[in-house]
């Protein structure tokens, strides 16, 4: 495994929370073609760090953040650059950055509006979590306590 380090490297920030957002960590992870893609929950001290080096964190945003080349992406360029990370035919969903962004961004933003009341919510000791068999990729304090806090 390659290892930038600890907030270097490209680093996708998500919802811990979320049930579908750890869930689509876990795939991408597994489907990624490399395996230099490192992880933080959005509310981690290690998520806000990054927020924050970005300009991100007096209105943090309520999507996947891309970290990556000294650029943090959102919502569909965020997922669509993850997607054209891992390996055929996830890669191909590339492709939709053909289509204008506040359309794909229409589309991204009625997922995460409906994702707690679809896909559920993490609760309590799981939102501290990583997601499963990421442990060593999640970046150090980068996953949120029981408590809420980092």
């Amino acid at each position: 495994m390659t290892s930038p380090s600890a907030e270097t490297g490209p680093v996708l920030l998500f919802d811990a929370s979320c049930v579908l957002c750890d869930r689509s960590v876990s795939l991408v992870a597994a489907r990624e073609d490399g395996d230099d893609l490192r992880f933080a929950a959005l509310r981690s001290p290690a998520g806000e760090r990054l927020l924050a080096g970005h300009g991100l964190a007096e209105d943090p945003p309520d999507s996947l953040v891309l970290v990556e080349d000294g650029r943090a992406w959102i919502r569909s360029d965020a997922a669509l650059r993850v997607a054209a990370r891992m390996r055929p035919p996830w890669r191909w969903l590339a492709l939709l950055r053909v289509l204008p962004r506040p359309i794909r961004d229409l589309g991204y933003r009625l997922v995460a509006r409906l994702r707690y009341r679809l896909f559920g919510r993490k609760t309590g000791e799981a939102c501290g979590l990583p997601p499963r068999g990421l442990s060593e990729r999640v970046l150090p304090d980068g996953m949120v306590s029981a408590d809420g806090g980092g």
